[in-house]
């Protein structure tokens, strides 16, 4: 077979890019397989501090605990500008970047084994094994194939070999010339993706293991994770859950190896919708995120009995909130930048509580002299008639900032009979 009748012109993809590509002036066979992002499922816990929220004297209301600080997830970095190694290693057993046997991490990953399978060619070694005694045919660019042709002796066709002058090489199946059906690529720099391409790109299901060690097992799109998916990144955390175009997007679940864990939803590989996180020490939050930060309605419980239950801002308390210590105590009003200010009643018991005006955590001043026994709501009642809000009298004289406009009398306003006097 001459030369003439071989593809000519074929040439590798960029460096930047863990692909291969094989182009030819008519058709344009091709090989892609591009990862656009490195696996990194880290999450930075930034610890709370190390006091908790202060009892004090019963007839003042205690210290409020401090904001705790929630988990970030950090977004995949970009692409390596190193070019694709033909080998890659596996990382070795017990190496940082695996979970520690009979961590909340392993457990995870055991519990989704059956889901996403480390090895998806298993079992198809000797489908893929290219003859040795095939001749290598050297193309243009320097690149070498030998494997299976179509009848026109132009495009590949079957199970073939391609090495590419950088070093980097794809071992499978091809079909109208383009990489099609189950394969192996495997870059320069130590990557490797193993399973099934469509159209010389990454479709179906398959692995990328990363030089780092991270790997994703689960549904690729157009090269890209699309699906559902898991990832298991340099530091051992393990992601399982749902992607849309390389991010983590939808319901997932993030496990770090000391046993926190996040259980919600994700947009663009942040935490954002419901979710719950689960730190090891037995704190938990469950509610509104956006922005990695607790924001919206949601509830935090620590480990010795505290519940909070309210509005946070940015990963603060903020808004309204009630705060329930196990002794019985509590404080329902307004907070800001994670502390109570503002507007709120304290409770010494499940009877007795007083109305006050709080300031960055302590109390300001209370309302009365002395604790209630009533009906919260029948106190701001006559706190209303005090202020002069509906009425005012028995004594009590407002201030001109209490009385609205409208209930201020006319100071010398003639009477109805005196007016009609003077009009004779």
């Amino acid at each position: 077979m001459s030369e003439a009748t071989r593809p000519a012109v074929l040439s590798a993809v960029k460096s930047d890019q863990l692909a291969a590509q094989v182009s030819d002036a008519s058709p344009q066979p091709r090989i892609s397989i591009t990862m656009n992002e490195t696996v990194s499922s880290s999450v930075e816990i930034k610890e709370p501090p190390s006091t908790s929220p202060t009892m004090q004297a019963a007839e003042h209301p205690p210290e409020p605990p401090a904001a705790e600080q929630p988990p970030t997830v950090a977004s995949s970095p970009a692409p390596s500008d190193q070019p694709p190694s033909v080998t890659y290693s596996p990382p070795a057993a017990g190496s940082p970047t695996e979970p520690v046997t009979g961590s909340p991490a392993a457990a995870l990953l055991a519990e989704t084994a059956a889901e996403f399978p480390e090895d998806p060619l298993a079992g198809q070694e000797a489908k893929l094994r290219v003859s040795e005694s095939l001749e290598w045919v050297t193309l243009s660019d320097g690149s070498r194939y030998r494997g299976g042709w179509a009848a026109d002796q132009r495009i590949q066709e079957g199970v073939g070999q391609l090495c590419f002058a950088d070093g980097s090489e794809y071992v499978g199946e091809f079909a109208d010339g383009v990489a099609d059906g189950v394969g192996v690529f495997r870059a320069t720099d130590g990557g490797e993706f193993r399973g099934r391409l469509r159209g010389g790109k990454a479709s179906g299901y398959g692995t990328y293991l990363f030089p780092d060690g991270s790997r994703y097992c689960g549904s690729f799109a157009e090269d890209k994770r699309h699906g559902r998916g898991r990832e298991v990144g340099r530091d051992g955390v393990v992601y399982v859950g749902e992607y849309v175009a390389n991010a983590k997007q939808g319901e997932g679940v993030l496990q770090s190896p000391n046993g926190d864990r996040y259980e919600g939803h994700f947009v663009n590989n942040e935490l954002r919708g419901f979710g719950t996180y689960e730190w090891s020490d037995g704190r938990r939050y469950q509610g509104q995120w956006d922005r990695n930060l607790q924001n919206g309605q949601g509830s935090f419980r620590w480990p010795d009995g505290k519940f909070y239950e309210g509005d946070y801002v940015d990963g603060k308390m903020q808004g309204r909130g009630t705060l329930l210590w196990p002794d019985g105590r509590k404080y329902q009003g307004q907070w800001a930048d994670g502390q109570l200010d503002g507007e709120g009643v304290f409770w010494a018991d499940e009877h007795r509580w007083r109305m006050g005006l709080f300031k960055q955590g302590r109390a300001v001043r209370f309302f009365d002299d002395q604790w209630q026994t009533g009906a919260v709501e029948d106190y701001l009642e006559k706190r209303k008639v005090l202020q002069g809000i509906r009425k005012f009298g028995g004594g009590f004289t407002p201030s001109p900032s209490q009385i609205s406009p409208s209930q201020v009398p006319p100071s010398r306003a003639p009477s109805s009979r005196a007016s009609s006097g003077r009009a004779r």
